[in-house]
């Protein structure tokens, strides 16, 4: 098999997985998804995306120690996309 062969599949495979942070989150949360929302203003759609995954989303982000971060491709640029400070402060309040 060539080099661009094994491009092209390696390409294929790393786009169906789901990303790191979603795997790695007990509910199986958006958690891209969630972040998007977050930065873009919408509290209240990301709000309802948790409550498709979460019973008690209030609760829930209180006392979840988000292994989502330690799995964050930007921890090398930087640090991870800090989830647990957006869970229970933002969507808390509104």
């Amino acid at each position: 098999m060539d080099q661009n062969r094994l491009h092209e599949i390696e390409a294929r495979c790393t786009q169906e997985s789901p990303p790191h942070c979603r795997s790695a989150c007990p509910f199986n949360l958006d958690v891209r998804g969630f972040m998007a929302r977050m930065a873009e203003g919408r509290p209240a759609e990301a709000r309802k995306l948790l409550e498709r995954h979460l019973p008690l989303p209030g609760v829930l982000a209180r006392i979840c120690d988000h292994p989502c971060e330690s799995v964050c491709l930007r921890l090398d640029l930087g640090g991870s996309l800090a989830i647990q400070d957006r869970k229970s402060t933002r969507l808390n309040s509104s």
